[in-house]
């Protein structure tokens, strides 16, 4: 069991580091973070990443996902917050690479 466990967690990791690309091209070209695709994204790493034992990812995933939910604009912030959450679950040693 610890084995598929420590599957799906690498499975998310090396997701989150799509996500990750996709979370900083949309930050370049703001009009990405209103589109269907970024709010999936979001709430896709919300629903799993608690799950797998990434609780800071989830609980800023969460709040984003909240935000836009209600139709608001993504807090600048948040934003930052989520790259930083995603890059520590993708390289968990600090050697991710800087945007």
């Amino acid at each position: 069991m610890d084995d598929a466990l420590a599957q799906v967690r690498e499975q998310f990791r090396r997701r989150c580091g799509d996500d990750l690309q996709s979370l900083r091209a949309a930050m370049q070209a703001p009009q990405g973070l209103g589109t269907v695709s970024f709010q999936t994204m979001v709430h896709r790493i919300s629903g799993i990443s608690g799950s797998l034992g990434f609780p800071k990812l989830g609980a800023v995933a969460a709040e984003i996902d909240r935000t836009c939910s209600r139709g608001a604009g993504v807090d600048p912030t948040g934003l930052q917050e989520l790259e930083i959450a995603l890059a520590e679950v993708v390289s968990p040693y600090g050697d991710a690479p800087a945007r």
